[in-house]
């Protein structure tokens, strides 16, 4: 979890952000864009002890180590760190939290305060969607807490129109919509390497074990077409992708990874993306939930020029059928959509997605506005009254 203050300015321009982890890519560069909106930032966070993809580009202060697993167990862990965070509180005007349950904590943390608090939702978890009696007390919550909240921001209209509205039951009026886009200091654009196959890439937190066996698929099915590369966090439960880089021929896994500047590397290595979602149903709420916005690795391929593969029932997968970058499969049958890919995947459609990818204006991959409008709604809230 995040903390940022100013510091060396007047109190009207102190920005206090809460994130849940330290290093995690879309959280820094949440960082750098308050920062380029004009305000400077101090970090201070919950250690998780995981490996940094992207360390925030500020000092950092520990409040708490805590680990992953039960989310009220660590509730608890978040609640002992009230009174440190009060007192970040008191210096600042403005405080972000990048999560729900955070934000709940800053509200506690901020009663008696006076500091506009703004909630910035990137992702829907599993345990805000389920249909448990837990779930459903911390989705009461989180629709109370949101309604108080200044500003809402979130990755996607969709999280508006599906969660907000359908889920919670509330209607915000006060959000901003900041997709999860590269920041311009994202390294440049890097020539791919050549292969006389056709190499695939699955980038990122690696929790899809659905992707993971359409890949191998692809390479038992067509071993003389396909290439297959790997890289980041391995959470798959049915894989070791080490192992299985050892034991199958045309499967690589490169490793974790750090964020922005192992990028072109990676992808000069590849010729197209794998976007796909850990869940095989697209009429669950856990699926819904990501396909309503697009993902990292989405914006990450427009901005090295690669092509994707993606569901025609997703954000990412609509994108591209809009863009024309890419390749898009309906079906959560392995061989089916292995086949499907096979037979789209001609020299023809290879150079027109790639030629497709080259033309992708840079505002639909890179935040270009973002600063501008977040500093506008940062304004906005410094000249209104407090929500009482």
């Amino acid at each position: 979890m995040l903390f940022f203050y100013v510091n060396g300015m007047n109190r009207r321009n102190k920005v206090l952000v809460v994130t849940p982890t330290l290093g995690d890519t879309k959280d820094s560069r949440r960082i750098d864009l308050i920062k380029s909106a004009g305000f400077s930032v101090q970090a201070a966070a919950f250690d998780r002890g995981s490996a940094q993809a992207r360390p925030a580009s500020c000092e950092v202060i520990t409040l708490a180590r805590i680990s992953d697993g039960n989310y009220l167990a660590r509730l608890f862990r978040f609640a002992g760190a009230i009174a440190k965070l009060r007192k970040l509180c008191k210096s600042a005007s403005i405080v972000h939290s990048m999560s729900p349950d955070l934000t709940g904590l800053c509200h506690l943390a901020c009663i008696g305060l006076q500091p506009k608090l703004v909630s910035d939702v990137a992702d829907i978890r599993e345990i805000q969607i389920s249909h448990t009696p837990t779930s459903a007390l911390l989705r009461s919550i989180e629709a109370y807490i949101s309604i108080k909240s200044d500003l809402l921001i979130v990755t996607s209209k969709g999280f508006i129109d599906w969660y907000f509205n359908e889920k919670l039951k509330i209607k915000p009026k006060n959000f901003l919509v900041i997709e999860n886009k590269l920041d311009e200091s994202s390294p440049p654009h890097r020539a791919s390497t050549t292969s006389k196959k056709i190499r695939i890439g699955y980038f990122g937190c690696l929790r899809s074990n659905w992707t993971i066996k359409l890949l191998l698929e692809l390479l038992k099915s067509y071993p003389d077409k396909f290439e297959i590369h790997t890289a980041g966090v391995d959470m798959l439960d049915e894989y070791d992708l080490i192992e299985t880089s050892k034991r199958v021929k045309g499967f690589n896994y490169l490793g974790p990874y750090k964020s922005p500047e192992d990028l072109p590397q990676m992808y000069s290595r590849i010729d197209l993306s794998a976007i796909f979602y850990p869940d095989n149903n697209d009429k669950i709420d856990s699926f819904v939930a990501k396909a309503i916005c697009r993902s990292n690795r989405f914006y990450e391929a427009c901005k090295f020029q690669i092509p994707i593969i993606s569901f025609s029932f997703c954000g990412d997968g609509l994108e591209v059928e809009n863009l024309k970058n890419g390749l898009t499969i309906d079906t959560f049958n392995i061989k089916e959509a292995a086949k499907s890919i096979k037979e789209q995947l001609t020299e023809h459609n290879l150079k027109y997605w790639k030629q497709r990818s080259r033309e992708i204006p840079r505002e639909v991959y890179l935040l270009v506005k973002e600063a501008h409008n977040l500093k506008l709604r940062y304004q906005a809230l410094l000249k209104s009254k407090p929500i009482i």
